[in-house]
């Protein structure tokens, strides 16, 4: 909330789904949208959890002492997410992730092969709304035979495409909503 507030005043609120507040459906798929709230003690017991340990500089290291670092990747050609990216990664390394920052140059941001193959993470703008469901199936994800066209996730679940399926083509609208939630 604390970058929605710094960012967009009163304009937005945290996005939990791709479904935008504002969509007259987001009523009938709302109980079913899983929240995590921002809690840092929680992402550092997680961590612990998989078998890192916390050096007493704060940063998390692996059984070889190698510290737990992430790359996060954006492009500088949105105001917001250049506004967002630092505080992004500062809130990463406040639980001891250490963070590689790469901003994408203006050269390389249509360079669709270096952009499906990162190690780490991409802080971006995706679609929104109830119809984008179908960006994150299996069939949209980046590989050489599709030209890296397709979801930033490289994501893929049957169980997930199957009710995204059963969503766009389902007619009536109680038993659609009922796919999507």
């Amino acid at each position: 909330q604390e970058l929605a507030d710094s960012l967009v005043p009163g304009l937005s609120s945290v996005a939990h789904s791709v479904i935008l507040p504002t969509d007259p459906d987001l009523p009938a798929v709302e109980s079913s949208i899983v929240k995590y709230a921002y809690d840092p003690q929680n992402a550092v017991r997680t961590i612990t959890g998989l078998g890192y340990t916390r050096g007493g500089d704060g940063m998390f290291r692996d059984a070889a002492g190698q510290i737990l670092t992430i790359e996060m990747r954006t492009t500088s050609d949105n105001e917001i997410h250049m506004k967002a990216f630092y505080p992004t990664n500062d809130y990463l390394k406040g639980v001891g992730i250490q963070v590689d920052p790469v901003v994408i140059p203006p050269a390389r941001q249509r360079d669709v092969e270096y952009r499906a193959k990162f190690p780490g993470f991409q802080h971006t703008q995706g679609s929104a709304g109830l119809a984008s469901v179908q960006n994150y199936g299996t069939a949209m994800q980046k590989t050489a035979e599709n030209g890296y066209r397709g979801n930033h996730t490289g994501y893929g679940n049957p169980e997930y495409d199957a009710l995204v399926d059963r969503y766009l083509t389902t007619i009536p609208k109680t038993e659609r909503m009922r796919a999507a939630a």
